[in-house]
């Protein structure tokens, strides 16, 4: 009864959303092995037409439908239905949006949003909001969570604009003295201090700066936002001019 119900609301949905598609076709992407030119060849000649290959390595092709009493939803249900399509969907219609974060000071981060501000060239920019329609970051496509390393002069780790992406080691007790997760280095809760070769993190500007340039915490009100909202930031002191401090920072 439940598939059968979210057949009818997903048929009515797209009743609802007719003009958020292209009604004459339908894409598919082919189960592994099989053919484009077999799968061509079994479909319904009086139906569908495979009109061409989109993505040649991904086998996905789009699919035109011939027969006009054939709505796309009734389409789209009949190509999931065949044992030789992996996935189906509809062609849908995009937007351009653009996502952005309610940071008070975010209108003068030209690098990330450029709308000519201050004399600027409008869109000379890295796009933020154009990738933040599709992720505003925190973990990978796999769910593994993102940590970057910044190697600088230290950080403020208390700033309350990173304090919440700051990356912590679960397997460190705070400050016992002790190398409890046995890495090799002593009460690394947040990072490291390859100057003074322990866990202590100095408070650094421009190490504070490229951390918020990194992943400052984004939409939360506050100040400005980093290119990665959700990151975790491993703060490393060790920007220097001897080689020994820079291989103990890596």
């Amino acid at each position: 009864m439940k598939k059968y119900l979210l057949l009818a609301l997903l048929l009515f949905t797209f009743g609802l959303l007719a003009e958020d598609y292209y009604p004459g076709r339908v894409l598919v992407k082919l189960e592994p092995g099989v053919s484009r030119r077999e799968f061509s060849s079994i479909l319904d000649g009086q139906k569908y037409e495979m009109e061409k290959v989109l993505v040649r390595r991904l086998n996905i092709v789009s699919v035109r439908i011939i027969d006009s009493r054939i709505s796309a939803a009734g389409a789209l249900t009949d190509l999931r239905a065949n044992p030789w399509v992996e996935k189906a969907q509809l062609d849908h219609k995009l937007t351009q949006r653009q996502t952005i974060p309610n940071d008070p000071n975010f209108s003068s981060l030209w690098n990330m949003h450029n709308t000519g501000q201050s004399g600027g060239t409008v869109d000379a920019d890295i796009d933020a909001p154009e990738a933040w329609d599709l992720t505003t970051g925190g973990v990978t496509p796999l769910g593994d969570t993102i940590v970057v390393a910044v190697i600088d002069g230290g950080c403020d780790i208390n700033h309350i604009d990173l304090v919440d992406n700051l990356w912590t080691n679960r397997y460190e007790i705070p400050y016992n003295s002790v190398d409890d997760d046995s890495n090799g280095y002593v009460d690394d809760i947040h990072g490291w201090d390859a100057y003074n070769s322990d866990g202590s993190i100095p408070s650094h500007s421009h190490g504070t700066h490229v951390c918020g340039i990194v992943g400052a915490r984004g939409n939360n009100n506050i100040h400005v936002t980093g290119v990665n909202w959700n990151v975790k930031l491993m703060p490393i002191a060790g920007s220097t001019s001897l080689t020994s401090i820079a291989l103990e920072a890596y």
